[in-house]
């Protein structure tokens, strides 16, 4: 007579299937969300360094000697920028923010970046020689 116990029941094999489809559907979406992360992390550093370079130019020209307020970034076309400056309640000093923002995401408010100058603030110069 022969035994039939040695192996698993359909039902055992329906169940562990099921228990392993559930964690391989965790783990796709881990990886699937930290994909994301990754790419809004990558979108945020670009931001940050095309804000730091408008700020930058906006530094060494002088804000009176400003022409545009707002415009696209010759090496990432996929990238605006938009200025803005506002007086304060210090007398002689403006409220100057960088705002850079994707082209392909119109829900975003943008990256913003703030500095408070002089209004008088003159082109940075330092290392020139008189």
């Amino acid at each position: 007579m022969v035994d039939r116990r040695d192996g698993f029941t359909l039902l055992e094999v329906m169940v562990s299937v099921a228990i392993l489809a559930t964690a391989f559907v965790s783990v796709l979406k881990l990886h699937s969300d930290s994909l994301n992360m990754l790419i809004t992390a990558r979108k945020h550093s670009i931001c940050y360094q095309l804000a730091q370079y408008k700020m930058t130019e906006v530094e060494n020209e002088g804000i009176n000697n400003i022409t545009f307020r707002s415009g696209t970034f010759e090496s990432m076309p996929n990238y605006t920028w938009t200025l803005d400056i506002e007086s304060t309640s210090i007398p002689g000093w403006v409220k100057v923010s960088v705002i850079v923002k994707d082209i392909h995401e119109m829900d975003q408010k943008g990256f913003v970046l703030t500095e408070y100058m002089s209004e008088g603030a003159i082109p940075n110069v330092r290392g020139l020689k008189e």
